[in-house]
């Protein structure tokens, strides 16, 4: 019986220790039994307790590394699109002034710079163009706004819109649901990295884009996985 009750413990702590090492920071030994075995089971509780400690700790430590992130990003966009913004139109409605001015002077000597102040306006409306492709990359106007799948149906239309050859569906069983603004545009900017590298790098023809919330798991909480896929070539 004695070596029964040895063999038990043991065989406690060993399972405890799996555990652990899978990741189940809330393992613990019981502390009834033999006092020989007292000091095991306090150290590996002890220890169990300050890795979930630790765990608690780097996770919100990411969250908050990730919600500095995302206030900087919607600084620069600010400032990109209540700055720059004004001046670059100010400074191509200066300019369009400027070529009527110039057309109603009717002098032939001024046509020859009729030329370089249109590649001027060219270049202008350019850097307006990918100044607002920036502020969509930095701060979708969508996220937050709408439901987490109508922003990614949007984000794959507008890749089909520039590239209408390879083939992207979109599955997100994730109903009309939205997981805050830091989690929605995490997912946003993986799924659209994903899709730029297969179509840049992987030459896809296809592209699946899934999510699902998953069954429930303890307390009530549910897993979010978001899923992409292609037929590329890696």
């Amino acid at each position: 019986v004695l070596v029964d009750r040895v063999f038990q413990r043991l065989k406690e702590t060993s399972h405890g220790l799996a555990r652990l090492r899978a990741g189940e920071t809330a393992a613990r030994l019981p502390e009834a039994g033999f006092n020989e075995f007292a000091p095991v089971a306090a150290g590996f509780n002890e220890l169990a307790a300050s890795l979930a400690s630790e765990r608690r700790s780097n996770k919100e430590l990411a969250n908050r590394l990730l919600t500095a992130h995302d206030e900087e990003r919607k600084r620069l966009a600010n400032d990109l699109h209540d700055e720059v913004g004004p001046n670059l139109f100010a400074v191509r409605a200066n300019l369009s002034h400027l070529k009527r001015k110039l057309a109603e002077l009717d002098v032939p000597a001024l046509r020859s710079v009729n030329e370089p102040l249109e590649a001027l306006e060219a270049s202008i409306s350019d850097v307006q163009l990918l100044m607002r492709q920036i502020l969509s990359r930095m701060k979708p106007v969508m996220i937050g706004n709408v439901p987490l799948a109508t922003a990614i149906d949007s984000l794959a239309f507008d890749y089909r819109r520039v590239t209408p050859h390879p083939r992207i569906d979109v599955r997100f069983e994730t109903a009309d649901l939205t997981f805050g603004e830091t989690i929605d545009l995490t997912v946003h900017r993986f799924v659209s990295e994903a899709i730029l590298n297969a179509l840049r790098h992987g030459g896809a023809k296809t592209i699946e884009v899934a999510a699902d919330l998953g069954s429930a798991q303890d307390a009530g909480k549910r897993r979010l996985t978001v899923t992409v896929r292609d037929d590329g070539r890696g």
